[in-house]
């Protein structure tokens, strides 16, 4: 039977983009969270700030991922054909990542947090530093080690986010695509065929 314009494709379209938006608005609240969550935890609880951040940034988005995708699968009648599956969840991904874009690097840092990334930068070395201490690594081993750390987080005071943006665009388009073929390859399920030869 074929798909007409405004039908299940055209649903399934929708469907991604509304559930992007959720999720995206959500990706935006974790991201936050895990932001003042790392910067508030850091002092008394250092090796708790990477764990943390990971279950706010990757582990509670990822359960809304899968809720939403089951979700639109339902809502068409429970199959959906690897190019349909790939469709909507790439649109909801993309949507979230705008939403992202837009939410944290750009409202956020500019209105609310102008100095984010620097402040995370500071926890990652505050929180390496703490760790490399506990560990038992002498003062020279801790400064050997985060020579490394502190190159990664070394930014400039003030920062472009447009330029940010524009740099890493087509890589994160291409993690996009990459992470909606790996989820369509997990939860695609194509409608059961039907034997005619044992119809009547």
């Amino acid at each position: 039977m074929a798909i007409k314009l405004g039908g299940v494709e055209n649903e399934i379209k929708k469907k991604g983009l509304i559930k992007g938006v959720f999720l995206g608005l959500i990706v935006v609240m974790m991201h936050i969270a895990s932001f003042y969550y790392m910067t508030t935890t850091v002092h008394s609880h250092p090796l708790l700030v990477l764990p943390g951040s990971f279950i706010f940034t990757i582990i509670i988005p990822l359960i809304f991922i899968i809720l939403f995708i089951f979700n639109i699968r339902k809502s068409i009648g429970g199959y959906w054909s690897f190019r349909q599956a790939a469709t909507a969840i790439f649109i909801m991904l993309f949507t979230t990542y705008i939403f992202l874009t837009i939410g944290r690097d750009i409202l956020f840092v500019k209105l609310v947090e102008p100095h984010m990334v620097q402040k995370i930068g500071a926890v990652m070395i505050e929180s390496r530093t703490r760790k490399d201490q506990l560990d038992g690594m002498t003062a020279a081993e801790v400064t050997k080690d985060l020579v490394v750390t502190k190159a990664n987080f070394n930014f400039p005071a003030t920062i472009n986010p447009w330029a940010v943006i524009e740099s890493n665009l087509a890589e994160n388009i291409i993690l996009i695509f990459v992470l909606a073929i790996i989820f369509t390859a997990i939860f695609k399920k194509d409608p059961p065929i039907l034997n005619h030869d044992s119809i009547g």
